[in-house]
């Protein structure tokens, strides 16, 4: 099972399935971090153990603009792959304050798709270095409806950097054709 490459993949496997992959990683070549379902029931409790597991600087500012900075640069990892186990995905936002876990998947996955679009976009900025994220669950059932979820997701954000890249030409344009 190849992890490594600038993508979101889709799991279901025991928990104890990547505790060897994690016990590897003191080969510091790839940083793996695992998410505990039962810790990342609320947003707030999700960004806890996120800032936590990835080190982030204290000057994470606990929403999720400061989570998405904060992943389109992992250089303070020290390693050339960081790969991140979102374990019993299932349990993730299930008792947040304001409802709607689904939504909340929604806003995380655009984050995801958002920060890989910058590790794309600049390798430069992360040479020769990888992002993975893996959603893992034993639920059937909620693995189908997130990979609905994530389809629409990625369409979204795609279409989103489309808009962008178009923006960013018209402007180059009108500033070339000004001089």
């Amino acid at each position: 099972m190849n992890l490594i490459c600038n993508k979101i993949n889709f799991s279901m496997k025991p928990s104890a399935f990547f505790d060897d992959y994690i016990y590897q990683s003191n080969k510091k070549d790839t940083y793996f971090c695992r998410l505990r379902g039962e810790q990342c029931e609320t947003v707030e409790g999700f960004l806890q153990e996120i800032s936590a597991a990835l080190k982030f600087p204290s000057y994470f500012g606990w929403n999720w603009a400061a989570l998405r900075d904060c992943l389109e640069d992992l250089t303070w990892l020290g390693c050339p792959h960081t790969i991140i186990i979102l374990d019993q995905a299932d349990r993730f936002f299930q008792k947040d304050e304001q409802g709607e876990p689904q939504r909340r998947y929604e806003i995380l996955l655009e984050v995801f798709y958002q920060v890989l679009a910058q590790w794309d976009k600049f390798p430069q900025r992360n040479s020769g270095t990888s992002l993975t994220f893996v959603f893992n669950t034993t639920n059937p059932e909620f693995l189908n409806e997130l990979k609905i979820t994530d389809a629409c997701c990625k369409e979204k954000v795609a279409v989103e950097n489309e808009k962008s890249k178009a923006i960013l030409a018209e402007l180059s344009e009108h500033l070339r054709l000004s001089q």
